[in-house]
């Protein structure tokens, strides 16, 4: 009897097992909702990591993973499936006399401050991709070699001699226009560039002060590679015209033209010049939309219709009589409409 009391207050007595002491464990099957990765049909085996013990980065992975049943605690599990591969760390890298040496891991191991954000089993707006990996760019040579660059020196001063040689012979061949026989001697020549050769016959007239001139007909020659490129303005609107290989016969052309006489002067009707309505040349106002050139009348269309509306402007009480007028005889037609 002495030896069994001895034996159970000995064993009373004595601390239990290590198995019996509380041990925190972790979760066998995975935290992510509809993750099949865990089940037993499914051969392909993948790693699994457990979850931060930093609480920043705690709370990140909380507001990752898109589950509001339960919240993610410290031992809970996330397989590699839901991580971008760039935050895997699979290797041991190593450099060993200048060359990066790999050494494979026995369990992969996530990257600092990684976060999952691959949900491939839940619908498209839960995962968020990052962005794509920048290339590495390539590195070029600050300096060419120094023959290269001569040949670059001596190829580019060949091309500019060249490109003197030819403005040399397109300037000859345009020596005609010194020599060039007027239509009448109100035109007169200015020239404005020699290379490229830029020249112009113009018809001008002075302006309310005459200290400025204004071109009423305009004939610019401009030298090109193809050939010489001829425009025409007549009040400064461009005026289209067939292509002439002789260009006093062009300037003949021009000089028969008739130019509008515009919608009037500014002496005859008196306006404010900073109106947007019209424009103001000199002494004429013309419209915006002035054609340049009148056929068998003084004023084009837009001119004419302009100097109408100026002129009823210009007399309010005729316009107000007018309107009247026209009142009032629609007022009778009524009556005598209603009379039958």
């Amino acid at each position: 009897m002495c030896v069994r009391l001895i034996l159970r207050i000995c064993v009373q007595s004595s601390p239990p097992p290590p198995s019996s002491v509380a041990m925190p464990w972790k979760q066998s099957h995975f935290f992510v909702p509809r993750c099949t990765t865990d089940y037993k049909s499914n051969n392909t085996k993948l790693s699994l990591f457990g979850v931060p013990k930093d609480p920043t980065l705690l709370a990140q992975w909380q507001r990752a993973v898109p589950r509001a049943d339960k919240k993610l605690q410290e031992n809970c599990a996330v397989c590699e499936l839901h991580f971008d591969d760039r935050l895997i760390s699979r290797y041991f890298e190593h450099t060993v006399n200048g060359e990066l040496v790999r050494i494979d891991r026995t369990r992969p191991v996530l990257l600092p401050g990684a976060v999952p954000t691959q949900f491939p089993n839940l619908p498209a707006y839960c995962s968020k991709r990052l962005p794509p990996e920048r290339k590495s760019p390539t590195r070029t040579e600050q300096y060419a070699p120094p023959r290269k660059k001569r040949a670059r020196e001596t190829a580019s001063s060949v091309s500019a001699e060249n490109a003197i040689d030819s403005v040399g012979i397109d300037s000859d061949s345009c020596m005609p226009f010194d020599n060039l026989a007027l239509p009448s001697p109100s035109w007169g020549k200015h020239a404005f560039s020699v290379s490229p050769l830029i020249v112009d016959f113009s018809v001008c007239e002075p302006g309310k002060d005459k200290s400025i001139l204004f071109a009423r007909k305009l004939v610019v020659f401009t030298q090109e590679e193809n050939g010489v490129k001829q425009e025409v303005f007549v009040k400064g609107v461009q005026i289209l015209h067939d292509a002439c290989d002789d260009p006093a016969s062009l300037l003949g052309q021009v000089d028969t033209l008739s130019v509008c006489s515009g919608a009037g002067t500014l002496e005859e009707l008196p306006f404010d010049i900073g109106n947007k309505r019209y424009a103001v040349t000199g002494t004429v106002i013309s419209s915006l939309k002035c054609q340049g050139t009148a056929q068998k009348k003084k004023q084009c269309i837009s001119c004419k219709h302009l100097r109408k509306g100026l002129l009823i402007q210009r007399s309010p009480r005729k316009q107000r009589s007018w309107t009247r007028a026209v009142r009032m005889s629609l007022k009778r037609r009524a009556q005598t409409q209603a009379l039958k």
